[in-house]
């Protein structure tokens, strides 16, 4: 693939992955492989010509990091919080060659400095390049930037949703369970997975394809109405989560209280087992290719309320990706027509001149990417920013490639790689006290 490769190799990333699994205490991710599932009508009807191949998506539960480790970062006698203050400005030496101290904001009014050996700037895929690009005094394109790197390579996990669906109407109990697994999540002893068809390895490369996943969701005629997606709504409200796009909170009221009844009633057959799914909607869960035109950009003369620049960010999804998204969508209809379900449509195999919508998946990355020198990236294989001794980056931004599944884990591994090594520096002769650069508007 055009611009993508790591400076490192798996092996030096499985310690840190296993390290990462116990700080987020998902125990046994590593244990959870498509063996597990191999007698199931899922597998055997998805796997039957080897065109396609099955892996597990391993779901845990979600970690609030801020509640779980404040009391001990409170007690610590080596680490300092600042609330309310945001990094606004890293300051360098005459030469850009190291960071000199970090001016703070607060509020956008008052500012003070702070003095460090070391520094990590750990603020995600965004904002690490807008402090980067922000910081322009002393290097008039921004510290770590004289080859123009920073902010590009923007990537996100573009994620395809109602872009194809099986109709389950009709069709017999046994047809149905060649493929409900898909849109299943399935306990097991070693925690709760779900399937995903991926392209084999030897695929991808004969065919020059992106690492693309997709699995399902099921649903029914009452899923789809009206009263049912409000009062999921409502619940989201009350549950504190991201509410998809709908009404006021008295006409998502007023529409659940209409509902009730049905609801109710389907709620009790689904207990029953007498009310099945009538749908299968697919969700692409999609990888993109590594493009210096897609970028994040900061405009100097529009200041925020922290007086930061503010942020443009031009996302760009190559061609790659869809093409790759319809090689998908073409596997699994021969999947489902192996199971006898010939009711699949698919926007993407429809209408193949179109470019299908895709959301984005919060996932910013690529912005400060690691590579082997700095032609054509930001940071080292220890996460140093080029040019700049003392400064290193932390999170997803270092990313050369993006892959298809949730970037946590490997974030986590990293951070802890880098901690490791700057444990070693403190310790070396003549060695350095890091300083910390935390999420920018914390």
């Amino acid at each position: 693939m055009p611009f993508s490769g790591w400076p490192l190799q798996f092996e030096e990333l499985t310690p840190w992955l296993n390290v990462a699994a116990d700080i987020l205490e998902v125990r046994n991710f590593d244990k959870m492989g498509i063996e597990h599932f191999r007698n199931c009508h899922t597998v055997k009807t998805c796997t039957a010509d080897g065109l396609a191949e099955l892996r597990t998506f391993f779901w845990s539960q979600a970690m609030r990091m801020g509640p779980r480790h404040l009391k001990l970062l409170k007690q610590s006698r080596n680490v300092h919080l600042l609330f309310n203050a945001t990094a606004a400005e890293l300051m360098s030496d005459d030469t850009v060659s190291s960071v000199s101290t970090l001016a703070v904001s607060v509020a956008g009014f008052n500012t003070f400095r702070i003095r460090a050996r070391m520094y990590v700037l750990a603020a995600g895929g965004l904002e690490n390049p807008r402090l980067l690009l922000a910081s322009a005094r002393e290097a008039t394109t921004g510290i770590g930037n004289a080859r123009d790197q920073v902010g590009r390579y923007y990537m996100d996990h573009p994620r395809g949703e109602g872009l194809a669906c099986v109709n389950f109407q009709g069709l017999a109990r046994a047809e149905i369970d060649n493929v409900v697994m898909l849109a299943e999540t399935i306990g097991t002893p070693f925690g709760k997975t779900q399937l995903r068809v991926t392209f084999p390895s030897h695929m991808q490369r004969e065919e020059e394809l992106l690492n693309h996943s997709l699995h399902a969701n099921l649903s029914s005629e009452t899923h789809e109405s009206i009263g049912y997606r409000s009062a999921k709504r409502l619940w989201q409200r009350v549950k504190g989560a991201e509410i998809e796009p709908g009404g006021s909170i008295r006409d998502e009221f007023s529409a659940s209280l209409k509902a009730a009844p049905r609801l109710l009633t389907f709620g009790g057959r689904r207990l029953l087992g007498m009310a099945g799914p009538t749908k299968m909607w697919l969700i692409d869960q999609l990888e993109q290719a590594p493009d210096p035109l897609s970028r994040v950009i900061v405009d100097l003369r529009q200041r925020d309320r922290y007086n930061l620049p503010k942020l443009t960010l031009d996302w760009r999804i190559g061609e790659a990706t869809y093409r790759s998204q319809r090689r998908m969508h073409q596997l699994v209809k021969g999947i489902f027509n192996r199971a006898g379900i010939t009711a699949f449509e698919s926007a993407v195999l429809d209408r193949p001149d179109e470019r299908p919508k895709l959301l984005d998946m919060k996932h910013p990355m690529g912005t400060t990417r690691m590579s082997q020198s700095s032609r054509d990236g930001v940071v080292d294989r220890d996460c140093r920013v080029y040019g700049v001794r003392n400064l290193f980056v932390a999170g997803s931004s270092v990313f050369p490639t993006g892959g298809h599944a949730n970037p946590t884990l490997l974030i986590v591994a990293l951070a802890a790689r880098l901690a490791s090594h700057l444990n070693h520096l403190s310790k070396s002769p003549g060695g350095v006290q890091p300083g910390f650069v935390g999420g920018s508007q914390s």
